[in-house]
């Protein structure tokens, strides 16, 4: 299964434009947490204070989907919690 970003895809599943920017941000950072407050500001800093009402909420349910469309490649995602995430690469997938 293949990650392609310029297409918005994971294998046969589109990403949705948010979840395109999370994920490039965690393979950008692969190995490493990504804080909450890093992926809120890479979607909406620049808009200050007007972006979503819970952004945390939007993040998560964000994930939970690149999760599931990450089955059957390399990668997992791995929340640590009240921190962010972290995208590791493991063996046999």
């Amino acid at each position: 299964m293949f990650i392609d970003l310029d297409a918005h895809q994971i294998g046969e599943h589109h990403l949705q434009p948010q979840e395109k920017d999370i994920l490039a941000l965690l393979l950008k950072n692969e190995g490493r947490v990504v804080t909450h407050h890093e992926i809120r500001n890479h979607l909406w800093g620049h808009l200050g204070n007007n972006g979503p009402a819970d952004p945390q909420a939007t993040i998560l349910v964000r994930v939970f989907y690149i999760r599931k469309k990450l089955k059957g490649t390399p990668y997992q995602v791995i929340s640590r919690r009240r921190v962010g995430y972290i995208l590791l690469r493991v063996e046999n997938k």
